[in-house]
C-alpha cells in the first residue's frame, strides 16, 4: 500500500500519510519506503481494533486545518496510480464517497469463483445503479472518503463492524448528506484475502426499527435507504415465488397464475439486463448462478441452532481475549471524612472501563480508549453528589505526563516535599497521599 501511495500522479505534497504502531518493536518505521509516513506508537496496551485506530488518527488529527477530506484504506488492498485525483474529483461534488472493491486471483477453487462473479455484480450493476438513481448505498468502511465538515457536523465514523457502517450510512442519509457511491475510486484485493460484505439479516433488522420512528420526513432518499434494510434478498425471492407459483395452480381465487409467470418473467428480463451492463460472459453467468446456493450455505453456517450444535460437538474454543482487572484501594470524601472504597479498572479487546463499589453500590462505566477518561467518568459522577475520589487524577497539584501514550496513565505532582523538588515526583492516576487537594469543580445545574 506504502509503494502504491507513493507512486500515485497526484502532488505528494497534498498527501499526508499517517500509521499507528500496535506494539511493535520490529523497527518498521525505519523502511526506506515509510519514510514520509508520520507514525503513532501505542505500546503496552491490548491490540487495537479498526474502530480504536479510527477514532485516535481522526482525534490527532483533526487539530490540523489543512485537511480537507479523509481518505479510509483497508491495508490489504491495492490501488491504482490515479486513485488519489479520482478521489479529489469525486469529491468536489460529494461530502461522502464510498468506492468499488474488484477482486482478482488465480487458480480459484469453486466458493472463491462465486465470490469474485457476486462482487463484480454487486459493483457494477446493484450499486452502481443505486448511485444513478440518486440512492444511497452501504458505506464501506475499506474504501471511502469523507470531507472534514462531515466529520465536524455528524461524528467520527465508527468502523467496528458491518452493523456500525449500515448505522453511518443511515445517519450520512438522515442528515441528507450530498453521499454516492462512486463505480470510478476502485481498490483492488485478492480473492482469497477478501472478505463479502454481507450484513446479516438480524442487523439489518435492527438498523430498520432504530431509524424506523424517524422516516415521517420530506427526504425520501432516507426513507427509501431505511426500508430497503428489509428487502428481501435473492433466495428469499424465489422461494418466495415458487410458493405462490405452487398455490396458485392449486387453490384458485389465492392468486393470478399468469400475472405471476409475467412478473417472473419480468424479473428475469430486468436480471439479464443488469448482466449484460456488468459486462459478464457465458462462464460468469453460470458462475454467479450458483450464488443462491452459495447464499444459502451461508445462511445455515450463521443459523443461531447450527452454531450451538458447532460448539457442543467440535467442542470450539473460545477465541475471545479474557478481561484484565486491576483492583485499587481508594477513599472517598465529602469534606468531613473519608470512607474506603474499591475502583477496579478493567481492560479487554484493547478498551478500558472502571468500576466503582461502595459496599453493595455499583457504577460502571463506558467503555473508553483510554484509562483517563474511564476514572474521569467515575469522578464526575461522585462529584454530582458532593464526593471526591482521593485518586492523583483529581487532585490539583497532578499534571498528565503526554508521553505518547494512549492511556495517559502517567503524571508528576506538582506538591512541594523535602524529599524531592516540586514537579519532580513521578505518579501514576490512582496514587493518592496525605496531602491531596481536590480540583475545584464547576457543576452544571440542569432544569
Amino acid at each position: 500500500m506504502l509503494k502504491c501511495i507513493a507512486e500515485q500522479d497526484y502532488d505528494q505534497s497534498k498527501i499526508s500519510v499517517f500509521a499507528i504502531l500496535d506494539n511493535c518493536d520490529d523497527n518498521s518505521e525505519k523502511l526506506p519506503i515509510a519514510k514520509n509516513v508520520q507514525f503513532f506508537t501505542i505500546k503496552n496496551q491490548g491490540k487495537v481494533g479498526k474502530k480504536q485506530a479510527v477514532s485516535i488518527l481522526v482525534e490527532k488529527l483533526h487539530e490540523y486545518k489543512f485537511i480537507d477530506a479523509f481518505v479510509f484504506l483497508d491495508i490489504n488492498k491495492y490501488i491504482e496510480k490515479d486513485f488519489f485525483s479520482s478521489v479529489n474529483s469525486a469529491m468536489s461534488d460529494y461530502d461522502v464517497i464510498s468506492g468499488a472493491t474488484m477482486l482478482f486471483g488465480e487458480s480459484l477453487n469453486i466458493r472463491q469463483k462465486i465470490k469474485k462473479a457476486y462482487q463484480k455484480y454487486r459493483m457494477n450493476f446493484m450499486y452502481r445503479a443505486r448511485a444513478l438513481a440518486g440512492l444511497y448505498t452501504d458505506i464501506d468502511s475499506g474504501i471511502c472518503a469523507i470531507s472534514r465538515d462531515v466529520i465536524n457536523n455528524v461524528g467520527c465514523p465508527d468502523f467496528e463492524n458491518l452493523e456500525k457502517d449500515l448505522e453511518y450510512s443511515a445517519t450520512l442519509a438522515k442528515e441528507n448528506c450530498k453521499y454516492s457511491f462512486n463505480p470510478n475510486v476502485k481498490t483492488y484485493s485478492e480473492v482469497h484475502e477478501y472478505k463479502i460484505r454481507i450484513p446479516r439479516l438480524s442487523k439489518r433488522v435492527n438498523v430498520f426499527f432504530k431509524n424506523i420512528s424517524h422516516v415521517i420526513t420530506p427526504n425520501t432518499s432516507y426513507i427509501e435507504y431505511i426500508f430497503s434494510m428489509i428487502s428481501p434478498n435473492v433466495v428469499f425471492t424465489l422461494l418466495a415465488y415458487a410458493i405462490l407459483i405452487k398455490t396458485s395452480m392449486s387453490y384458485y381465487f389465492n392468486g393470478d397464475f399468469s400475472l405471476l409467470i409475467l412478473s417472473l418473467c419480468m424479473l428475469a428480463l430486468g436480471f439479464t439486463f443488469s448482466l449484460v451492463n456488468s459486462n459478464f460472459r457465458g462462464r460468469d453467468v453460470l458462475v454467479l448462478s450458483l450464488y443462491p446456493i452459495y447464499s444459502l450455505f451461508h445462511v445455515l453456517k450463521h443459523f443461531p441452532l447450527w452454531r450451538f450444535i458447532k460448539r457442543r460437538v467440535c467442542n470450539e474454543i473460545d477465541t475471545k481475549e479474557p478481561e484484565e482487572t486491576y483492583e485499587i484501594d481508594v477513599d472517598v470524601t465529602d469534606g468531613r471524612g473519608s470512607v474506603p472504597c474499591k475502583l477496579i479498572l478493567i481492560s479487554e479487546c484493547g478498551m478500558t472501563k472502571a468500576k466503582f463499589i461502595f459496599k453493595n453500590k455499583k457504577f460502571v462505566t463506558k467503555t473508553h480508549l483510554r484509562t483517563f477518561d474511564a476514572i474521569e467518568e467515575i469522578i464526575n459522577k461522585l462529584a454530582e453528589y458532593g464526593f471526591t475520589l482521593k485518586i492523583c487524577q483529581a487532585c490539583t497539584n497532578f499534571t498528565s505526563n503526554h508521553d505518547g501514550s494512549t492511556n495517559l496513565i502517567k503524571g508528576f505532582c506538582n506538591q512541594q516535599f523535602k524529599i524531592a523538588q516540586q514537579g519532580e515526583i513521578p505518579v501514576v492516576l490512582w496514587n493518592s497521599c496525605k496531602g491531596f487537594t481536590p480540583k475545584v469543580m464547576v457543576k452544571n445545574f440542569k432544569g
